[in-house]
């Protein structure tokens, strides 16, 4: 009686891996990575959009640094569609030759790997004669062609025009380089394809400002391609794929990943918010009209009985604190923030931010959370707005005996945030290093007044304001019937921080 044959595992695993994307990544993973495969249901997201890439045939997608999408899209679903399609024909384009190169060579070694060639050796081979790291072809009449943002495309046709990339994160503030790369996508990429009716077009980036290529297609092409954003911290989405996949998250700020981006990873990156809006959270912030620049971010280090600012050290005995409160009653998910702000005050002014408070509360919490936050900080007064709402919990807040004082606003929040940005430019307002609410703080300025919210910007403005009156001589104005009221406004609060 003979020996049983037992089946061969590998070529199991191989009909098993041709079947699902996401095993084909999972069983070659090994072949191109040092490290262990590290799951997470990003890679479903991407293995359920390229399995469906037929129907979507314009895909659009903005995801983190570090994400693998370069991986799965540039070298995996290469290698996994050749096993069904070996005569599709692919176009990657990145903004460096030198990167679509690599991904070019991976693509070789996987397929050159000994696991592969036994598992799928007599579904195609490759052209001994087109055999490069730019190009190279199969048996079947596909090929894998690599070129750079800007190369001329004249003659190229694909099946697959995939850009992986297409900007350099260094040219972000580039007009001429963004433009160039919006144009060579118009001009040169976007006619690349055999079939206008069947063939597909892929674009992988983060984003990396509020005018990208993104911005460009969202704006130009919303209708002809299908948008995937997968942020850092999970902002809630109606998306739902042709598959019916959509992001598993379901609380705001969520985060993506823990074991892709540990925290302590993350706490480095935020230091620069602006990069970390845009590249991590795909929520690029248009700092050029923005009120608040983020080179005039000051930061202090705490000292045991003060602050350092730069080189000085300011004793906490020679300052005096206050408390702001911009007051809200609304637990929707639109609706504006409770926002306190304390901060000590130098004698000359400055502002040294020391805590800030942001959460959406019922009003039944408001006079409570008021009396907790002076409790800890100690303040020598409260300043609240005295209007609508805001005058029942102001006359509630006294009651309590708090120092409240009332405050009424004057113009609309860009004509009170002026002195706090005369502050800002003159290098006077300072926070707090690796505190966990300058990420919400800094993205509210940055954005101001064009965000969603501007309830910190108000606080905060209200506090450069009482600064400016009590380290100010009052303002003498001329010709005051000649001026509005919000001129004057305006004209005060400039001069008197100028003084």
């Amino acid at each position: 009686m003979g020996k049983l044959k037992l089946p061969d595992l590998d070529l199991i695993r191989g009909e098993k891996s041709k079947r699902s994307l996401k095993e084909f990544i999972k069983s070659y993973w090994h072949v191109l990575e040092p490290q262990d495969f590290v799951d997470g249901w990003v890679i479903d997201a991407y293995c359920e959009h390229l399995t469906h890439i037929r129907e979507i045939k314009n895909l659009l997608i903005n995801v983190p640094p570090g994400a693998s999408k370069s991986l799965v899209f540039s070298v995996f679903f290469f290698c996994w569609h050749w096993l069904h399609e070996p005569s599709s024909r692919f176009l990657y384009s990145s903004y460096s030759l030198g990167l679509s190169e690599r991904d070019s060579m991976k693509c070789r070694r996987l397929i050159a790997h000994p696991s592969y060639q036994k598992c799928f050796k007599d579904i195609f081979s490759i052209t001994e004669a087109e055999d490069t790291k730019r190009l190279f072809s199969n048996n079947q009449t596909g090929y894998r062609q690599a070129i750079s943002i800007g190369s001329t495309t004249t003659g190229l046709k694909c099946n697959f025009a995939i850009m992986d990339d297409p900007l350099n994160a260094s040219d972000a503030d580039s007009d001429i380089k963004k433009a160039d790369c919006c144009r060579w996508f118009t001009d040169s990429y976007f006619n690349r394809l055999n079939d206008f009716g069947k063939d597909c077009r892929i674009v992988l980036m983060q984003r990396l400002a509020h005018d990208d290529l993104s911005a460009y297609i969202l704006e130009h092409y919303k209708e002809t391609f299908i948008h995937l954003v997968i942020p850092y911290e999970y902002k809630k989405t109606n998306y739902v794929s042709v598959s019916g996949w959509k992001d598993p998250r379901a609380e705001e700020g969520e985060k993506l990943w823990p074991e892709r981006y540990p925290e302590s990873f993350i706490k480095d990156e935020r230091r620069k918010q602006v990069k970390f809006e845009s590249q991590y959270n795909q929520s690029p912030i248009n700092s050029k009209d923005a009120l608040f620049h983020p080179d005039t971010f000051r930061y202090y280090d705490e000292l045991a009985d003060g602050y350092k600012l730069d080189a000085r050290r300011i004793p906490r005995t020679e300052t005096y604190r206050i408390m702001t409160c911009d007051l809200a009653v609304s637990m929707a998910s639109r609706a504006d923030y409770t926002v306190i702000v304390v901060a000590d005050v130098t004698r000359s002014g400055e502002l040294i931010i020391v805590h800030i408070l942001r959460d959406k509360m019922p009003g039944t919490k408001l006079v409570p959370t008021i009396k907790e936050v002076f409790n800890v900080f100690r303040p020598a007064y409260v300043l609240v707005e005295d209007v609508a709402m805001q005058k029942v919990i102001l006359d509630q807040a006294r009651a309590e005996g708090l120092p409240i004082r009332g405050i009424r606003p004057q113009g609309d929040k860009e004509s009170r945030s002026l002195p706090l940005q005369v502050r800002f430019s003159s290098g006077q307002v300072w926070f707090p290093k690796d505190k966990g609410w300058m990420a919400a703080v800094e993205k509210e300025l940055l954005e101001f007044p064009q965000g969603a919210h501007d309830d910190i910007v108000d606080a905060m403005s209200y506090l450069a304001i009482d600064a400016s009156k009590r380290f100010h001589k009052p303002v003498e104005t001329v010709q005051v019937q000649e001026k509005s009221e919000q001129e004057l406004y305006k004209a005060a609060m400039l001069e008197g921080l100028l003084l």
